[in-house]
């Protein structure tokens, strides 16, 4: 269990009547719980019921009182609870509380990721995918249960292979090279790959009538051969159950315009350009958009993994400092710009990254305070950033251009970099291919993107 869902435990078991209040002193010391850490407690004080939780506090107390007040007595006590909960909840593999922490505060992610990312595990088996007809005659992705029927349904702002390509993307650029992280997050990738190569996994695209229309009379869509599960409730009125068709790549429900994408087809260059002529054909732009950009995201995560295996940044270092990962372009651009390599450095990070707030800044370049302060003002000096505070941006330096005031979760940031990383915005919604806007390519190649974009917009 968690570090803080243990010290509630320890606590007596607390619960405070009003909500608010029990949320309160979940998150107040002694106990400091985070949000997945203070659900998984309610949680699991709801399963202990009144009966266990007696149990649970009663194993504290020993036979004599007395013993509780010697040196080895509260151990002791924790151990008795411990047993008394083990038999009535079960046990969970440890997870780094460290490690935790940072999976919740950076992706929103629970412990469940931190016990398993160091082996590179997921966290949930994986029983394959169903399509499921539901009342409107429209089918829709689901994995599939142990028992083959539907299970969660998959939405298209959150594939199944959402969470564990951000967790990839995050270990590989957020911690340093040679951290059991990094390299569990290399076997997490192998894992992903080899069944993003199986051609039962489907990705949702969405829901284009064109495509239906023209997959009918296209002799290269045949009947799709995978699970697909009629509706269990009656159809609502005027609405005709669809059935799917394949053509390698894409599987389309006719007649409702459902579309999947196959990622195991996706390196077929004829098949991917057949489907760039379609969408061109019907007027299809944003599912063209979509097919390339998965694409070029699976692209990416193939050479981080590559990357990682042979980078010459050494142990303990970061990719996101560009001094290590990118040491010849740092070089150049302290020349262009007529600054020192400290400089050189933060503005290719300022220009490049979606993220670099000072904390994160000085975490990956070793700085102190200071020593981020003077290369700060070099840039500005020379006038390649400006200076101020915006809200929630976590720095105080910023490269001139577009700002987008994005919602949470994600950061504001220029908005010039959102290409880069495969997203793209609507007002203040940001869509991106991860749980937060990651570098979809090794760091060092996001840098001399971002270097050569300057260049030409001057």
């Amino acid at each position: 269990m968690r570090r803080a869902v243990a010290a509630l435990v320890l606590g007596g078991l607390p619960r405070r009547e009003d909500h608010r209040e029990h949320q309160r002193m979940q998150r107040s010391a002694p106990y400091r719980a985070t949000k997945t850490s203070a659900t998984e407690y309610d949680a699991c004080r709801h399963r202990l019921g009144a009966a266990g939780r007696r149990a649970v506090l009663a194993a504290g107390v020993p036979e004599d009182p007395a013993e509780l007040w010697t040196h080895s007595g509260v151990t002791a006590a924790a151990e008795r609870m411990a047993e008394a909960w083990a038999a009535r909840l079960g046990t969970t593999p440890y997870a780094d509380e460290e490690l935790a922490g940072a999976l919740e505060q950076e992706l929103g992610l629970p412990a469940d990721w931190a016990r398993g990312l160091p082996e590179g595990r997921a966290p949930a088996a994986h029983h394959g995918f169903v399509l499921a007809g539901d009342r409107g005659g429209r089918l829709a992705l689901h994995r599939a249960a142990p028992d083959g029927t539907a299970g969660e349904w998959v939405r298209i702002t959150r594939p199944d292979h959402l969470e564990t390509a951000s967790v990839i993307v995050w270990a590989l650029t957020e911690r340093p090279v040679g951290d059991p992280v990094a390299e569990g997050a290399l076997k997490l990738h192998a894992a992903l790959r080899a069944q993003l190569a199986d051609p039962g996994p489907l990705v949702p695209l969405g829901r284009f009538a064109a495509l239906a229309r023209s997959a009918t009379a296209d002799p290269r869509f045949l009947p799709y051969d995978g699970a697909v599960l009629p509706c269990p409730q009656p159809l609502l009125d005027g609405a005709e159950p669809s059935t799917a068709v394949d053509d390698g790549l894409l599987v389309v429900a006719v007649p409702s315009g459902d579309v999947f994408l196959r990622p195991a087809a996706l390196a077929d260059e004829g098949r991917r350009a057949r489907a760039a002529g379609l969408c061109d054909e019907f007027g299809l732009a944003w599912l063209g958009e979509r097919l390339e950009r998965t694409r070029a995201l699976f692209d990416g995560l193939g050479r981080m993994a590559a990357r990682a295996a042979g980078t010459p940044v050494p142990p303990g270092g970061y990719e996101a400092n560009p001094a290590l990962s990118a040491p010849g372009l740092v070089a150049g651009t302290a020349r262009a710009l007529g600054v020192g390599a400290d400089a050189a450095a933060l503005y290719l990070q300022l220009l490049a990254l979606a993220r670099p707030t000072d904390a994160a800044v000085r975490r990956w370049n070793g700085w102190t305070a200071a020593r981020h302060k003077a290369a700060q003002a070099e840039l500005v000096a020379v006038g390649a950033v400006t200076a101020g505070r915006r809200a929630r941006a976590g720095r105080t330096a910023f490269v001139p251009g577009e700002w987008l005031e994005a919602k949470a979760p994600h950061l504001p940031l220029e908005g010039r970099k959102l290409a880069a990383h495969l997203a793209s915005a609507s007002g203040k919604d940001v869509y991106a291919p991860f749980l937060r806007l990651l570098p979809p390519v090794p760091l060092h190649e996001l840098f001399e993107r971002a270097v050569r974009e300057a260049q030409e917009a001057v």
